[in-house]
């Protein structure tokens, strides 16, 4: 019989300042700005756009006839356009960083400040892995900023829908200029600023939780990088009465368990984290991110078939092994409007098992004289197998 107790320690970080890598996004969050997980501007240098690049608007390209008609793209059908991607990109001008449109086939960032401009030395938003939740909120000059708005430094990434031939114009919001900040966008095609009253933010969603399907455990690529053996406890059995008998006791022990799933690709830390086994096994909560360590208590049946006079000491040794073991995975990120994604994950999982746990004969004697003569018959010392290999799964399904 084994029973277990755990108490949960919990190593929580606190991340305070204001110093971000220079490739952060920024996200205003109430009056400050904090870090997104999952978002991050990418230098470009040579044309080339990743899959994941965000895209800010779209623009219809006639295939086959008049290409200055643009204002009936908006009204036609569109099956006899090509639709090409415009993605969100930025540029220092004056030592600013400003958001602007990069179209996918020229390989530069058209911004605005005070005036067009085209910078061919530039960053492009990147949601890495596809990870983030991104939304364009409606904006207008009453409403102000919403919270997780994505700033590209100084100015909110933000488009209208005034554009011929285009889905959207893109822009910036600049929160410096009246009340609650002013819109402006630039229309390529005239080389103009316009200055709107009303358009879209873009802001990402948070995520609330994550729940995490073990997929696969790669137990031949595991590694064990440290053994420690321990001495989990000792005991003395003794027979006092006058005929042979089985004499059975307890070892209670304790050990110490530690699991870290590690950080993963675009991952938010410290946020509420439920894993399973693709079984459903409810394997344990954690906050995603943050080692923890829990204290184990097992308890040990020993037995042994004692002649009459007789005593036994045992002591009960384990090993205490640290593993890594790749896993894969299947992540589902739970958001603050109720709305779900889905993506694939794999990483390492760093953990410690207590095994090998069996019980050492270190004496045995006679009870009238403390001897410690041989005995004349063998002492048998029984245990209960131990069920190594389903150890893990013990562990879990106890938390």
């Amino acid at each position: 019989m084994i029973n277990r107790i755990r108490t949960i320690t919990l190593t929580v970080l606190l991340l305070l300042g204001t110093v971000f890598a220079e490739n952060s996004v920024l996200l205003k969050k109430d009056m400050q700005k904090i870090t997104s997980s999952t978002l991050k501007w990418v230098t470009v240098t040579d044309g080339s756009i990743a899959d994941d690049a965000v895209v800010g608007s779209m623009e219809y390209v006639p295939i086959g006839t008049n290409e200055n008609d643009l204002f009936q793209l908006n009204l036609t059908n569109r099956s006899h356009v090509k639709q090409n991607k415009i993605f969100v990109c930025r540029a220092r001008v004056n030592g600013n960083w400003v958001p602007g449109a990069l179209f996918e086939y020229i390989p530069i960032c058209i911004v605005s400040l005070v005036k067009v401009s085209e910078q061919h030395h530039y960053e492009v938003l990147q949601n890495v892995d596809q990870a983030a939740r991104l939304i364009w909120k409606d904006w207008e000059r009453s409403i102000g900023i919403p919270d997780l708005a994505i700033s590209a430094g100084e100015y909110f990434i933000a488009h209208a829908e005034l554009a011929i031939g285009m889905t959207h114009l893109m822009g910036k919001v600049d929160p410096h200029e009246g009340v609650f900040g002013k819109l402006s966008v630039v229309d390529e095609r005239k080389n103009v600023i316009n200055d709107v009253d009303s358009g879209q933010i873009l802001v990402e969603i948070e995520p609330i939780l994550y729940e995490l399907t073990i997929t696969r455990l790669t137990t031949a690529r595991e590694k064990i990088i440290n053994r420690t053996p321990l001495k989990l406890g000792d005991i003395t059995l003794r027979n006092d009465l006058p005929n042979q008998m089985k004499v059975e006791s307890v070892i209670s022990y304790q050990w110490k368990y530690s699991s870290s799933w590690g950080q993963g690709r675009a991952m938010l830390k410290a946020l509420p984290t439920t894993i399973y086994f693709h079984n459903n096994t409810n394997v344990e909560k954690i906050y995603w991110g943050i080692s923890y360590e829990s204290t184990i208590t097992d308890m040990q049946n020993i037995e042994a078939e004692l002649e009459a006079g007789t005593g036994v000491y045992v002591t009960l040794q384990g090993t205490l092994f640290e593993v890594e073991t790749p896993y894969n995975a299947a992540l589902l990120t739970v958001f603050n409007d109720s709305t779900t994604m889905n993506r694939t994950i794999h990483g390492t999982w760093l953990h410690t098992n207590c095994v090998q746990v069996s019980p050492i004969l270190l004496g045995c004697w006679f009870l009238g004289h403390k001897s410690t003569e041989p005995l004349l018959q063998t002492v048998e010392i029984t245990t209960p197998k131990l069920k190594i290999g389903l150890f893990k799964l013990i562990i879990f399904t106890l938390l």
